[in-house]
């Protein structure tokens, strides 16, 4: 009796969001970090959405590059120094043209 009851509330949570229209995605980046660092590093980027309707949606998106390895010298010390940047992302979305 239990499972079933759970079942049905299951199916009709996944029901619901199959109207929704939520999309994910997944996509690659390429940065490159001027100044002191100068160097380039791909990353990956993840991504989903909720459509409210046709016109208007909401975006999340998490960014993350992998890692920079650098070695200073100061004539006696060597540091030796690891960087990698991620990032959150928001993004509301209203399209002006179309449906």
């Amino acid at each position: 009796m239990k499972k079933t009851v759970l079942l049905a509330v299951l199916i009709a949570m996944l029901s619901d969001l199959a109207k929704a229209q939520i999309n994910v995605g997944i996509g690659g980046t390429y940065s490159n970090y001027g100044g002191e660092v100068g160097k380039t590093t791909p990353g990956i980027q993840l991504r989903g959405a909720y459509n409210f309707d046709e016109k208007k949606a909401v975006s999340l998106g998490f960014s993350y590059g992998l890692p920079i390895k650098q070695t200073y010298n100061n004539g006696t010390t060597n540091y030796n120094k690891t960087s990698s940047l991620m990032s959150f992302s928001l993004l509301g979305i209203y399209h002006l043209i179309g449906t």
